[in-house]
Parts: structure tokens; C-alpha cells; sequence
């Protein structure tokens, strides 16, 4: 019969694939349910060493994440004090150390910035220069101390005895509309 010859073309004899069990490739009936206890115990054998192996990846990746948070923490720290740090060396730049005001380098900076906005815009650049009275002897008697400079802040301080509670502007910068 046909279902004979293909049987034969597979090297299986017809009685012979009678007694093997569904699925299973040249094992008898009888050996397949030690087979599969063996097979699925293989295979679970197997999974528990992927989940083994799986564990151990996260936990390297938990320390790994650890260590990267713990870096970006100490570099945002690192950060914000560069940060400061220039804040701090811009305000020395363009401040008296002694009084906090600001000095001529500002004064020019800001002046040099009103005109070229002025320009752009092409209007008139006002410059109001205020004398205080007084005000050189203070500088002459604070501003020239080296002891001074690190303990003597008067004006950041909050000393505004001659001029009330408003720091006074050495000059102001304006642009006309």
C-alpha cells in the first residue's frame, strides 16, 4: 500500500512504528515516560542555572547603577562648586572686594554693552556719574587695609550709616527710548 512505502522510505517498518509512542523518534512506548522525566528534568536543570545566571547579572547591574549614581552624585557636587567658584571669581572681577559695590571694570563692561544695544536699536545712551561726599575718606580708611579685606564687609553687611538703606550706585547706565 502507499502508506506502506512511505513508511519504508523513512526506514520505518510498519510494525515498528506501531509500538513507537506519538512524537517520539525510534524510542518504544514503554521508555517514553523516562525519557521525558529525564528530559524535563534536563530542562529544568537548565532554567535554574539561567535564573542563576540571571540573578547574578542583575545584582552586577545593581551594583553598577549604584556606582554610576553615586559618581553623578559626587560629579553634581564637583559641579555646582565650579559653579560657585566662578560666580565667585566673576564678582571679585567686577565688585570691591572691601564694599561689594560695583567697580570700574563692570562699569565699563555695562557701558560697552549699553552701547552696542543702543546701537543695534539706534537710539542714545545716557551715562549719570554720581560724586559722593565723603565716600573717598571711607575707601581711604577701609579700602587700603590687607587686614580689612577678609573681616571688614561693611557694606555687604549692612552697614549704610551715611547713606541710609539703599546700597549707593556709582553710576548708572541707562538707554533712552
Amino acid at each position: 500500500t502507499n502508506k506502506e512505502a512511505v513508511m519504508n522510505m523513512h526506514g520505518v517498518a510498519p510494525k515498528a512504528r506501531s509500538s513507537l509512542a506519538p512524537g517520539a523518534a525510534n524510542v518504544p512506548a514503554a521508555a517514553g515516560p523516562a525519557v521525558e522525566l529525564q528530559r524535563a528534568r534536563s530542562e529544568l536543570a537548565d532554567a535554574k542555572q539561567a535564573l542563576a545566571s540571571g540573578r547574578q547579572a542583575a545584582q552586577a547591574a545593581s551594583r553598577h547603577i549604584q556606582t554610576l549614581t553615586e559618581t553623578n552624585s559626587r560629579l553634581s557636587r564637583e559641579l555646582a562648586e565650579i559653579v560657585r567658584k566662578k560666580a565667585e571669581v566673576r564678582d571679585f572681577a567686577y565688585h570691591d572686594h572691601l564694599t561689594g559695590l560695583p567697580n570700574r571694570r563692570l562699569l565699563f563692561d555695562r557701558l560697552k554693552q549699553a552701547v552696542a544695544l543702543a546701537a543695534r536699536q539706534h537710539k542714545q545712551v545716557v551715562l549719570l556719574l554720581l560724586d559722593l561726599d565723603g565716600f573717598k575718606s571711607v575707601n581711604d580708611t577701609l579700602g587700603h587695609v590687607p587686614e580689612a579685606t577678609n573681616s571688614c564687609r561693611p557694606w555687604r553687611d549692612g552697614w549704610r550709616p551715611a547713606f541710609g538703606a539703599q546700597t549707593p550706585r556709582a553710576a548708572m547706565v541707562a538707554t533712552s527710548s
